[in-house]
């Protein structure tokens, strides 16, 4: 399905975003329906009713992932809550005794060791024994935003 919005008398220049921001504004403008999404690119910052998919995701990824994990939710929050969880579970993942189970999709840990982690990351407590049914999906989404500790060189002064 596609939608087309014609908003006159911006310049060609104009940056999406603006025009964006200006035909929501207006008394009789762009009205997004509760519980309705428009999918737009990368360009347009994060807004209630808008998704934009992270870089280097194609769009259909993220689509299929939301429809299939949620009905009547605020998808904003939704994304933000498997964010979270996408970098609590590789953070745990990154260190020495700590995998994932590829075929149940869960954290492997021996209790002291969980105990440990959930020091330095109390979020962690509620992913333990608990099935990640898109851990692969959010890999392709959130990979490619992650700074991560490969490749980091020490700063040397002289």
């Amino acid at each position: 399905m596609c939608f087309i919005y014609v908003l006159a008398g911006w310049e060609d220049s104009a940056a999406d975003g603006r025009v964006l921001r200006d035909a929501i504004s207006r008394p009789n403008g762009l009205k997004i329906p509760r519980g309705n999404y428009y999918l737009v690119d990368s360009g347009y910052s994060k807004r209630e009713g808008f998704l934009s998919p992270y870089r280097g995701v194609r769009s259909w990824t993220m689509i299929g992932a939301l429809e299939a994990s949620s009905r009547g939710e605020n998808l904003c929050s939704k994304i933000d809550v498997w964010k979270k969880t996408y970098a609590c579970i590789t953070d745990m993942l990154a260190r020495s005794g700590i995998g994932l189970n590829m075929t149940t999709q869960m954290i492997v840990v021996s209790d002291e060791v969980f105990k440990s982690y959930v020091k330095i990351d109390h979020f962690a407590k509620t992913l333990r024994f608990k099935s990640f049914l898109y851990y692969l999906t959010w890999t392709e989404i959130f990979g490619k935003d992650r700074v991560t500790r490969e490749h980091a060189e020490d700063i040397y002064m002289h």
